[in-house]
């Protein structure tokens, strides 16, 4: 999602675009999330889709109630953990 860049270079303020475009990416897993159906999010109960959710409300309504260093952390582990059932999802 975010390439070779490294923790310290994400949170340097040169880097505002890294830092929108991978809070926007959030943003969109949450909406998204949020439509999957019940069945779905109980087949799949591996990823904290609630989660998903309540960090997009955070981006869209608290704008500086999140942190660069949150939108680090979940591109490099909520995300991480999100693609197994996108490519599951890819391959059906």
């Amino acid at each position: 999602m975010i390439g070779n860049i490294d923790t310290d270079a994400f949170k340097n303020t040169v880097n505002y675009e890294k830092q929108y475009a991978c809070s926007f990416c959030l943003f969109q897993i949450g909406e998204l999330a949020n439509k999957l159906s019940a069945d779905f999010k109980l087949a799949s109960s591996g990823f904290n889709w609630k989660g998903a959710y309540d960090l997009r409300n955070i981006i869209g309504h608290d704008y500086d109630g999140i942190s660069v260093s949150s939108v680090w952390r979940a591109c490099q582990s909520a995300v991480g953990n999100l693609l197994p059932y996108i490519t599951d999802l890819l391959e059906e």
